[in-house]
């Protein structure tokens, strides 16, 4: 009996474990936008000497579920983040001031992330300013390198897939320990 007790919450835990990735993965954003009023239209492009912007976003799904605003300036440099648990659905306006009293001119970048983990949900780029023109067309060569000694590495190491195979056949055994204790102990 004590072995299956133990089996069954191994069981659960790796059940659990699973879980969690879906229930991140529930999360929806039908809308994520910028604007310049709490209630205002989507906007891409703010005028020189905006002092204020709002992050709006709807979103389904959540239980209890961190979701991170976050505003990077031209730099790259993180100009704001917040990060407050939601459940259900709704919409959310997050005001966004310029601490240096307007955003200088440039491209700005806003996301919302989910989970624990801040795994990026939506991005969307907004500018203040005048938008840059592209520049003139050219002609790009591309030579390919030569042929490296060895092939590039991809996907996950070999650590870590040996390390998931013995997890995965502990977990069989302890299963088939678990199950073989209770057909004997009937």
């Amino acid at each position: 009996m004590k072995r299956l007790i133990f089996g069954t919450l191994a069981l659960t835990f790796a059940a659990s474990l699973l879980l969690v990735g879906v229930a991140v993965a529930q999360v929806k954003f039908p809308k994520f936008y910028m604007s310049d009023a709490p209630d205002g239209p989507p906007i891409a492009h703010f005028p020189s000497g905006t002092s204020v912007v709002y992050v709006i976003f709807e979103y389904t799904g959540a239980e209890n579920t961190p979701i991170q605003v976050r505003v990077y300036d031209p730099r790259g440099q993180i100009l704001f983040q917040e990060t407050k648990n939601y459940t259900g659905e709704g919409r959310e306006v997050v005001e966004v001031a310029s601490k240096a009293g307007a955003y200088s001119d440039g491209a700005y970048v806003s996301q919302v992330r989910v989970g624990e983990e801040h795994y990026l949900a939506d991005s969307e780029e907004w500018f203040v300013g005048e938008v840059p023109t592209p520049a003139a067309e050219a002609t790009v060569i591309v030579q390919m390198p030569a042929a490296a000694a060895s092939p590039p590495a991809s996907g996950p190491s070999t650590v870590t897939i040996v390390g998931v195979g013995v997890l995965l056949l502990a977990l069989i055994a302890l299963v088939v320990w678990a199950i073989r204790g209770f057909i004997t102990a009937s």
